[in-house]
């Protein structure tokens, strides 16, 4: 579900897979809170299905979702607060912009809660902006999904999308539209569920590796040892 801090669906959700378990106790309802929205909660969603494509039961998917929520989020721009601060969501942000003009905001959504990140002059550099917080924070960007937002009315992001750095590409649904305003675009993003880090398994190989050497000497050290005690008893 959307991230219950943004909406009440998620609560909604819960009542109803309550009234079914009640008449069907035998049913396997897990509600999600995604702590996401738009983009980065579709991801959420597709990376779920890819898992259960690839086999894994259904335990498993809820795990790995629970735990790729808090890699997700959504780094985005817009013309103007006004439909944030009407529709109550604008949070944190409210004291950093204040009333400037002509500023193109920067934000962030991670964990359900937007929060500020820059405030820049111009289209222009509010879309570097969105690249050079992918580059900045996503050193590995193999490691990741992204997914290009914007609106379907909107054709000047469409240039933008050009230096994006995946292949999908979604529209700003209404719900979240009626809140960002119609010239909200960004960039989505959540860590692939099988990602391997290749440093980090590299070092545990090396760590299990030395931890089999360690143990290899230590048998052959209680092995004397044994000896020794044998040959005192007799």
């Amino acid at each position: 579900c959307m991230s219950a801090k943004l909406s009440g669906s998620c609560q909604s959700a819960r009542n109803a897979a309550s009234l079914i378990k009640d008449e069907i106790p035998e049913a396997r309802i897990t509600v999600i809170d995604s702590i996401a929205a738009t983009g980065s909660q579709a991801l959420l969603i597709l990376e779920a299905a890819r898992m259960i494509k690839d086999g894994l039961d259904y335990n498993s998917v809820i795990d790995n979702v629970e735990r790729l929520k808090n890699t997700s989020g959504v780094i985005f721009t817009l013309d103007s607060l006004d439909a944030l601060r009407k529709g109550g969501r604008i949070g944190k942000c409210s004291a950093f912009f204040g009333t400037l003009l002509n500023i193109k905001p920067i934000l962030l959504l991670t964990e359900g809660e937007l929060s500020p990140v820059a405030k820049v002059r111009g289209r222009k550099k509010a879309t570097a902006s969105l690249f050079d917080y992918i580059k900045k924070n996503h050193s590995d960007q193999s490691k990741y999904i992204y997914s290009w937002l914007r609106f379907t009315n909107d054709p000047e992001s469409v240039s933008y999308k050009q230096k994006f750095p995946g292949e999908l590409e979604f529209n700003v649904g209404a719900t979240i539209g009626a809140h960002t305003g119609t010239t909200a675009y960004g960039i989505a993003f959540i860590e692939k569920y099988d990602y391997v880090d290749k440093k980090a398994l590299k070092e545990q190989q090396r760590a299990e590796r030395y931890d089999a050497k360690i143990e290899k000497k230590q048998s052959k050290l209680k092995e004397k040892i044994d000896k020794l005690e044998a040959k005192k008893k007799h």
